[in-house]
Parts: structure tokens; sequence; C-alpha cells
């Protein structure tokens, strides 16, 4: 038997849907209550939720049971009458006790979207994309007291082309996670490697700080910055010199071109010279 703890994210959504399809079926589904209302992530931070957690269980026959925090023992207790082999978490907002990390034969696993130990975090795509990388991976690591470091049980690349969305991304990504997860439930448990925290990175939920660019990126990290992590809406910032422009979009880049000049304007189209490269944006005004 085996329970998955989940959140609405597009990534969990899209692994559960895929490890289904694959069968067989997980035992049950436990969610926050939080997820009716989006409180599975800070209110500043916008994701995708393009098909329900709920109707993702009730077109398979799982069972999802709704819990207004962190699950007790009591409850999964009463979920569950049989012993459970492992607990899975897709992106589950809130950390386990120790009590529940025990409770399975097998132990607590957790897929987590980013070659570990880099991008440790809740919110680690967007921070892939502002850092402009072209290289990621979905990794499937055992659960400890300590938030994305336990040990490594598996692990597969994943490319992240120019350009592409978090939504996109994010399904990608659980798809080839879900695959991680089948064989392991399907097979027996690999050596487990243990994360090395001289490598390690975490970052927490993104500010609007963290929507600045900076001309000495690359025109390349900027697009890729800009293009995915478009869906949230919101502005992003540059100085040049002087002045601060509010940037809205970005539509094309290229990596060999010199403006001569550090940006150049025509109405409300830009083009900005970065570090190496030109970016073209779509500019909201300038101060």
């Amino acid at each position: 038997m085996c329970l998955f703890f989940a959140s609405q994210r597009t990534f969990a959504v899209t692994a559960l849907r895929t490890l289904i399809d694959a069968g067989p079926n997980p035992t049950a589904v436990v969610a926050p209550s939080g997820t009716r209302a989006g409180d599975d992530t800070n209110a500043a931070f916008r994701i995708y939720r393009p098909q329900r957690l709920q109707s993702v269980c009730a077109s398979a026959g799982v069972t999802l049971v709704e819990f207004d925090g962190t699950p007790s023992i009591e409850f999964l207790r009463a979920i569950v009458q049989e012993s459970v082999r492992f607990i899975v978490c897709l992106c589950f907002p809130f950390r386990l006790p120790e009590s529940i990390l025990n409770f399975p034969t097998e132990g607590c696993l957790n897929l987590h979207p980013s070659a570990l130990p880099a991008y440790r975090g809740p919110a680690p795509l967007f921070w892939q994309l502002r850092a402009g990388e072209s290289q990621s991976a979905v990794t499937l690591h055992r659960m400890n007291p300590r938030f994305d470091a336990g040990d490594i049980v598996a692990q597969t690349g994943v490319q992240v082309p120019v350009g592409i969305s978090t939504r996109a991304l994010e399904q990608s990504m659980g798809e080839k996670g879900a695959h991680l997860i089948h064989d392991i439930l399907a097979g027996s448990m690999p050596e487990a490697r243990v994360q090395d925290d001289r490598q390690a990175s975490y970052f927490s939920w993104p500010t609007d700080r963290d929507f600045e660019i900076e001309t000495t990126w690359s025109a390349e990290r900027a697009f890729r910055f800009m293009r995915g992590t478009a869906h949230m809406g919101r502005r992003y910032s540059i100085g040049i010199g002087e002045q601060r422009f509010s940037l809205i979009s970005a539509s094309v880049y290229r990596t060999d071109q010199r403006l001569g000049k550090d940006f150049e304007k025509c109405g409300a189209d830009m083009k900005i010279q970065f570090s190496p490269g030109v970016l073209r944006v779509l500019a909201a005004d300038a101060s």
C-alpha cells in the first residue's frame, strides 16, 4: 500500500496523473484542505492549476482525503487499516513530523523538481529560470526532518528549452518524476546516495526584489527568466545608468548583436544591451 501527500501544483498533479495512468493506483491521496483556495503557496507567488487534484482522483476512483494542516498518525490509521509501504510527497507544503516519517515500512519519499542538492526550497523552478539554467533534473529522495535534504534514491536529467513556460516545465518534470516513482514502487529500493551539503543551495519564496534584472546577465538568461515567469503577471525592473525601467514582457533576443549603446527605445518597444547579447522587450514606462 502507498499513500500520496500532494498539493494542487502542476508538477504534483501531472506526476500523480501520469502515475495513475501507468498503474497501479495509490491507496489514497492526502491533501491539505487549503488546496481548495490555493493556500499551498505563498500568496504573492501565482502558480498554474490546469487540472484539479480532485478531478484526477475522482476520474481514477482514488480516495482523496483533505486535512487541515499536517495529518496525525491517528488520522492516517483511520484511512488505512493495513501497513503502508511508502508515503510519497508531491509538493506537500507542510513539514512532516518524525512520527509520520517513521509510519511507512519503507519510508517517506519526496519528488523535487531540481538536481538536488541544488535548489532546495518551495519554488525551485522560479530560481532555476531566474538563473538561466539550461539543464535541470527531477530528484526522488528519502525524507528526513530537513527540507529536501534526504538521501537521493533516483534522479533523471531534464532539459530546460529556451523560453519554456513554468507550466510546460512543470508538466515535463512531473511526467519524468512519475516514472521514477513507478520504478521504485514496482521494484526494490536502490541504494540511496547521501546529498553533499557543500554543493547545496536553498531558496525561499521570491520577493519583489527577485524580479529585478541586471544588464550584467546574458540576454538569453533575461529572456529565459521573463518568458518562464510570464504567467505570474509581474513587472520586471531594470536599472540602466541613472534610469530605471519597468518591463512587461520579452519578445526576442540575439546573442551576437551589439547596439553600440546601453538601450534603444521605439515607442513601447525597447532593445537592451546585455553581457552578451541584445534583448527586445515591451517596456511599461521609464523613470
